[in-house]
């Protein structure tokens, strides 16, 4: 084998690695400790960081009102704690 070919497969091999580990996935992040997630969102929530800047306003605003007040209508499900069921009664 002449030392031209031979360079060239050895560059054309250090690039299909270097590619390869370029390409890998990062690793996983650590999991978040129990209800960190939800404290994050609402956190959120409150400060109101992630919200729009504007209001809901014209049909929209009114079609979600009328959703709201609507979910009034039904009464909550009594639960019994001590068999775990519920009913809608």
């Amino acid at each position: 084998m002449n030392h031209a070919l031979r360079d060239l497969l050895r560059a054309t091999c250090a690039i299909a690695c270097a590619a390869t580990a370029w390409a890998a996935d990062p690793p996983p992040a650590a999991p978040l400790p129990i209800g960190e997630a939800t404290r994050q969102w609402l956190a959120l929530q409150r400060n109101g960081t992630a919200a729009s800047p504007l209001p809901m306003r014209g049909a929209d605003a009114a079609r979600a009102w009328a959703r709201y007040q609507k979910s009034f209508d039904a009464p909550f499900p009594v639960t019994r704690v001590e068999d775990g069921r519920t009913s809608g009664k």
